[in-house]
């Protein structure tokens, strides 16, 4: 920790609490508001220093708590770094499906549209099952 702690206090002379941007410029992450909100994000899910909370609505980072996760990052990779190879390629020839698009946010017109259609048709499918059903009961019973 002692070193990565020393380079967190050159860069932040005098602060033991460090704000969301602070950690943002740290992670690299405040060239853009983007970037800075994926941190405030990330402190919020607990992604990033987990068991943190807001301080007067604020968040807080201690500066050696900061520290401790960086170096806790960086330990794995220096203990076992399996061989780094090419990443895996998709399969791009085959068309994707509107139904298989990603379920985040609002989904496209024409996924939402695909999903009307397939629920119709499962109603209707339904429907006529029961409509023979019950034609097919009354000629039996009319026999």
């Amino acid at each position: 920790m002692g070193a990565t702690l020393d380079l967190l206090r050159e860069m932040f002379p005098g602060k033991a609490m460090l704000t969301a941007d602070d950690v943002a410029k740290v992670l690299g992450r405040d060239g853009n508001r983007a970037g800075r909100e994926a941190v405030t994000a990330g402190l919020r899910r607990g992604d990033l220093l987990p068991g943190l909370r807001k301080v007067m609505g604020r968040w807080l980072v201690p500066i050696t708590a900061l520290a401790d996760w960086i170096d806790g990052l960086a330990e794995p990779a220096q203990v076992s770094a399996p061989p780094v190879g090419p990443a895996p390629r998709s399969v791009a020839s085959q068309p994707r499906h509107a139904m298989d698009a990603p379920r985040r946010g609002r989904l496209p017109n024409k996924v939402r549209e695909a999903q009307r259609r397939a629920r119709a048709n499962h109603f209707m499918g339904e429907v006529l099952a029961l409509l023979e059903a019950k034609s097919l009961r009354a000629t039996l019973q009319s026999v």
